[in-house]
């Protein structure tokens, strides 16, 4: 807690104006995000936790009602603090973010697009579909994000983070069922993988806990075990977001 704290500017002068109204956070915004280091501190524990004890899949979940700010803690609090923070094990860890939409696996393989090395001589949009072939590739389903995980250079020493961002989207947006069961399996097996070579966060808002119960209860049993709630705020949290000052 004291180290996160360190790294903030000081309250009485921020960088720019801390209020966003609904919009999310940022990492860019880390040092304007105040008033929730004790969860982000939680956030990092338990996903220490995923690395220090041998656990059978590697998801963590926040969960909680719209609007109550599970965005804003991964992106401007936890995935600050792992980048950071050493966790066990891993040397550095690689961080993509995506959010289902309506096409949640072309979605995935545009995210992890920037991992790929630099080639100039393909397209862009060449490699991204070879991507998306490898995570839809009928002859090893459900394979394809840990088989790319896998063939990064260091993947050893630098495992993927895939966070999934507003993951109801799976459910509000995506229409075919088929496109929605192939990005669970996806993760869930990734999640599970011996090698460690993928671990998974998500933001979920808790109303539609229920639907991962009635459409994919594997996932709904992971994140029963692995989640964290976002509260509201607390007196004391609020008074360290109200001292923070906007620029005039």
């Amino acid at each position: 807690m004291e180290e996160l704290a360190r790294r903030r500017p000081s309250a009485s002068r921020p960088a720019a104006n801390p209020y966003r109204g609904l919009e999310s956070f940022h990492p860019e915004d880390a040092p304007l995000f105040f008033g929730r280091e004790e969860l982000t501190e939680k956030l990092w524990r338990r996903f220490c936790a995923l690395y220090e004890e041998p656990r059978p899949c590697r998801l963590l979940a926040v969960l909680g009602p719209s609007g109550s700010g599970k965005s804003s803690v991964v992106l401007a609090g936890l995935l600050p603090a792992l980048r950071a923070r050493p966790i066990p094990g891993p040397e550095r860890l690689r961080i993509v973010r995506c959010r289902p939409g309506e096409r949640p696996v072309e979605n995935l393989a545009r995210a992890l697009l920037p991992l790929l090395p630099a080639d100039s001589a393909v397209l862009p949009a060449s490699r991204q579909l070879a991507i998306e072939k490898l995570l839809r590739d009928s002859s090893a389903p459900a394979e394809g994000l840990r088989r790319f995980a896998a063939d990064l250079p260091e993947a050893v020493h630098s495992p993927l983070v895939v966070f999934v961002d507003q993951f109801e989207e799976v459910y509000t947006l995506c229409k075919v069922p088929g496109d929605r069961n192939a990005l669970v399996e996806l993760l869930l097996h990734a999640a599970r993988s011996a090698g460690g070579e993928v671990t998974v966060v998500l933001t979920l808002r808790s109303d539609f806990f229920g639907e991962t119960q009635q459409q994919h209860p594997e996932l709904n049993r992971a994140i029963a075990l692995q989640h964290e709630l976002v509260p509201a705020m607390s007196r004391d949290e609020y008074k360290a977001w109200a001292q923070v000052k906007p620029l005039s």
